[in-house]
């Protein structure tokens, strides 16, 4: 089931705060690329390269989200 924008704004808002230049989300969030091949890739660049935890976390949530909701995440947040 895909999660809502409310359910994980918070979440997203928290990082942001604390990451201001998005950390790991930083090619999704950060810079607009909110296709499949991106959220992948950053996830795996999260786990392997960072160690982000937290950030890993999040982008399994973008990765159950569909485009549109990462655009208007990205629009809600930034």
């Amino acid at each position: 089931m895909k999660p809502t924008i409310p359910e994980v704004m918070e979440r997203f808002q928290s990082y942001y705060f604390r990451n201001p230049a998005w950390g790991a989300l930083h090619t999704i969030l950060g810079d607009g690329n909110t296709q499949d091949g991106f959220v992948d890739e950053a996830y795996e660049a999260s786990i392997r390269q960072t160690g982000d935890g937290e950030g890993a976390d999040l982008i399994s949530l973008l990765r159950a989200m569909s485009r549109t909701q990462r655009i208007k995440l990205r629009a809600m947040v930034t």
